[in-house]
């Protein structure tokens, strides 16, 4: 009976060692599936720029997109999404129906003139990964700061910043066109 006993317990071991390893493999706690956000911004500069150029199969597919992702501007910020819905009315009917989440990431738009400076506030809560990202015509010229309420600078980037407040308070995020031409933007906080 011993024997039956240890046996019975390696079996057990295995098994345990073989579902901790495949869960490490398969991504068990990894993020989840959606897009991230600077993609999110991409669509949108993709967006705008197939309805600028009348290809409104393209511009159906980012819709759709856009809409399963639930994003949503700002508040105060002009929202294309019902004009791009009008031009492409023809080509969403045609698609199957989307089921998107309820929440999203908020977006802003907008356009820096060369050397200009954008800085708005936004609150983060504490606990919760935070990330901002942008996606710019003139990306390499374009810089994304985010500082806390004491000025200290908690990220600088080109496309993105992401971290985990300690606090609940506001942040200053910053953009600044370093360019010598301007650019346009999308801003996407979660």
């Amino acid at each position: 009976m011993r024997f039956e006993h240890y046996i019975s317990m390696i079996i057990i071991i295995v098994i345990s060692a073989a579902m901790l390893s495949g869960c490490a493999t398969t991504g068990v706690g990894a993020t989840s599936s959606s897009p991230p956000q600077a993609l999110i911004g991409d669509w949108l500069l993709d967006a705008e720029q197939a309805a600028s150029d009348g290809n409104m199969t393209l511009l159906a597919q980012l819709v759709r997109k856009l809409e399963n992702e639930g994003v949503q501007p700002q508040d105060g910020m002009d929202d294309p999404m019902p004009r791009w819905r009008k031009m492409a009315a023809a080509e969403l009917a045609a698609m199957p129906p989307y089921r998107g989440r309820a929440l999203g990431p908020a977006y802003r738009r907008g356009t820096l003139a060369a050397g200009q400076k954008l800085t708005v506030n936004q609150t983060f809560l504490a606990g919760q990964n935070a990330s901002v990202s942008l996606s710019s015509t003139n990306s390499d010229k374009v810089l994304l700061t985010i500082s806390d309420k004491d000025q200290k600078r908690k990220c600088e980037a080109a496309r993105k910043c992401r971290w985990m407040p300690l606090f609940t308070q506001r942040y200053e995020i910053s953009l600044i066109n370093r360019g010598g031409k301007s650019a346009n933007y999308y801003l996407v906080v979660n």
